[in-house]
């Protein structure tokens, strides 16, 4: 991802053109949500150093269009109970929660300052099934051990470190989704390691910006 730069404050129009363009399917209340979200990380992007990204192209691009590629993934059940690992900037935990309203997210993440503006986030977007929590990962692995049905992540850690936590937190039927460069091989060899199989993958964007989406499930899972 850039390293984080002063950025100016976009304009509501410009996001919202953006993702209407990179998004034809939002709904408007969606539409509505989502330019909130990126206009919020705009705001806050220089204090909180939340992102490099700098116009409506590379927000709406950089921060939806990849949570969007998640959900082309499967489904996201109704009753669905996820928890997203180290969400930061809110991607995609907060697209996710807006596209899902009949799933429950929790965000996790071990900076004050970020935790506090996922919770700003929230609130502006009157997100009820969003619950974020200011905690560091590393506690929540055996009190809340199997809790979860679906895993998220993005630049949180590398698949090594990230699949180990996945599978302490995940029900036995769970899943996990998450990104990858342009090769999978990091991310196979920690699935092994775990007791994951990929369930789906999806190469994703081009040139520089290629990227993998991926589905893993436990070894012996039916699809």
């Amino acid at each position: 991802m850039p390293s984080a730069r002063r950025l100016p404050l976009l304009s509501a129009e410009a996001l919202s053109a953006r993702l209407e363009h990179a998004l034809p399917r939002l709904r408007s209340t969606e539409l509505s949500q989502l330019t909130a979200y990126l206009r919020l990380v705009s705001e806050y992007s220089a204090v909180l150093n939340l992102t490099g990204f700098s116009s409506a192209d590379e927000l709406a691009d950089g921060l939806v269009v990849p949570a969007v590629r998640l959900l082309e993934l499967g489904e996201i059940p109704a009753g669905c109970l996820a928890v997203d690992l180290g969400s930061g900037n809110g991607s995609p935990v907060v697209p996710l929660a807006v596209l899902c309203p009949q799933a429950s997210f929790t965000a996790v993440e071990a900076r004050a300052r970020r935790a506090a503006f996922l919770r700003q986030a929230a609130a502006a977007l009157h997100l009820a099934n969003l619950t974020v929590r200011h905690t560091r990962i590393e506690d929540m692995l055996d009190v809340e051990a199997r809790s979860y049905d679906l895993v998220t992540a993005r630049a949180y850690a590398r698949p090594e470190q990230f699949l180990k936590q996945a599978a302490a937190l995940l029900a036995a039927e769970g899943e996990v989704r998450g990104y990858a460069g342009a090769e999978m091989d990091e991310v196979r060899s920690a699935a092994t390691k775990h007791g994951f199989h990929i369930h789906r993958e999806t190469l994703c964007g081009g040139g520089k910006n290629t990227y993998h989406v991926y589905s893993l499930v436990r070894k012996g899972s039916d699809d």
